[in-house]
């Protein structure tokens, strides 16, 4: 025999028993009948499906790899969006648990994880999972693997040209760096001088973050010897 539940009939955490009784009736040469029954049974729990989780890296450059300076943002989504799930994320090597609470951006059950430009050590693979629990041991999970870039590299700064006079000569600056992969360019630079043998370490900054390795028209007020740099 078969038996068939209508879809829908069924709630989360509902509990059914189906039982089945059998009568066999037998008729014997003497005319009498021999019957015999018997029943079984069987126990349902509704529960509900495993939610499916994936995870998107948010970011300006290649999806999975975190630039030097960046902050890193993974968004969760999932097919069956419920206030009752419960979100849960960690990293294989631990990396989570031993963040300062100043570098961890979101809590520990948010739906997106947001970590500080610094938390994650340069030249190092992280493996971060994410843990979504819908209740009724319905459990699904994602994970993505986040490779932390090292620093670009300038290799120089060239002035044009390489001397002149105070509120008179415009200089024309190009810096020369490259990155450890092609995913995080095009690079940004933001030019800087500091005054050659000046007693305080203070820093003027010529030009905010520019998508272009060169900075023109670059007068500067007093004589003196003056260092370039560029970050």
């Amino acid at each position: 025999e078969k038996a068939s539940i209508p879809g829908g009939s069924l709630t989360v955490g509902s509990t059914w028993i189906i039982q089945l009784d059998l009568t066999l009736m037998t008729s014997l040469q003497d005319g009498s009948t021999l019957q015999r029954t018997g029943s079984a049974w069987t126990q349902l729990t509704a529960i509900a499906s495993a939610p499916i989780v994936s995870i998107q890296h948010k970011t300006d450059h290649h999806p999975g790899m975190l630039a030097y300076g960046d902050r890193l943002r993974l968004i969760t989504s999932v097919t069956n969006e419920s206030d009752s799930l419960v979100y849960a994320w960690s990293e294989a090597s631990g990396a989570l648990n031993s963040l300062p609470s100043k570098q961890r951006l979101t809590s520990e059950d948010a739906t997106t994880l947001a970590l500080d430009s610094m938390a994650l050590t340069p030249g190092l693979r992280y493996t971060f999972t994410v843990t979504v629990d819908a209740g009724l041991s319905a459990v699904g999970s994602a994970s993505i693997v986040i490779e932390a870039l090292n620093p670009p590299v300038v290799d120089s700064i060239a002035s044009s040209p390489s001397s002149g006079f105070a509120r008179t000569t415009t200089f024309h600056l190009t810096a020369y760096a490259y990155a450890q992969s092609i995913e995080q360019n095009p690079l940004r630079y933001r030019f800087m001088l500091r005054r050659a043998n000046q007693i305080s370490d203070s820093v003027t900054i010529l030009s905010q973050e520019i998508r272009v390795n060169t900075l023109s028209d670059v007068v500067l007020d007093r004589a003196g010897e003056i260092e370039f740099g560029v970050e």
